[in-house]
């Protein structure tokens, strides 16, 4: 890859990074994904950091009307409602990546989105699905207080970061992803059912 622009945490991380092809600019920090996000050259802006890191480079983007494939659900849980009021305000364009948002948004099946775009589809649906596996406890009865860290972390479909597995097994992830389809999509949180799909197969319905 030759890479116009590339941009690390922080400075410190220069030390860590082999030689960059010849014109290759190096940014840091929260300013220099907003930068890179930001650039002219820049048709898609694909969010996939985790955490608070990229609220503010994405609101950056929006603003200036581009596209914007989500992957990550920090924007929409933390900032969802200002986020796509000023994407709708500059005419940014919001597409979810994410596996069950993304689900969703195919489901609806509409090349053309109504008015309002993503939150349009909210007054159009009786019922958004999510699927929840059930986590590492899914067949446990019984009281949980002397569960251990590895059996938490003991997944039985997906291989994911330590947070995420945990969030899973409380089903707390799925909070989170509640929280992210009612603002990506405009719902009202009696729209949105959770099922318990344990063969993970569908990863959401409308």
């Amino acid at each position: 890859f030759r890479p116009e622009i590339v941009c690390l945490s922080d400075e410190g991380a220069a030390s860590r990074l082999g030689p960059l092809p010849d014109g290759t600019r190096v940014l840091f920090g929260e300013d220099g994904m907003t930068r890179a996000a930001c650039a002219p050259q820049a048709g898609i802006v694909l969010a996939a950091a985790s955490g608070v890191a990229s609220i503010r480079p994405v609101i950056a983007a929006a603003r200036l009307g581009k596209r914007i494939a989500l992957a990550n659900k920090e924007p929409m849980v933390m900032a969802g409602e200002q986020f796509m009021a000023e994407a709708e305000r500059w005419g940014g364009k919001i597409l979810p990546v994410d596996s069950e948002p993304s689900a969703i948004f195919q489901c609806f099946g509409s090349r053309q989105l109504p008015k309002g775009g993503l939150r349009g589809y909210g007054k159009t649906a009786r019922r958004v699905f999510l699927t929840a596996s059930g986590g590492a406890f899914y067949k446990r009865t019984g009281d949980l207080s002397s569960v251990t860290p590895a059996e938490a972390l003991a997944h039985p479909t997906w291989k994911m970061g330590k947070k995420i597995t945990v969030d899973s097994a409380t089903l707390m992830n799925k909070g989170f992803e509640t929280i992210e389809i009612k603002n990506l999509f405009g719902l009202d949180l009696k729209q949105i059912e959770i099922v318990i799909h344990h063969q993970s197969i569908i990863h959401g319905a409308v």
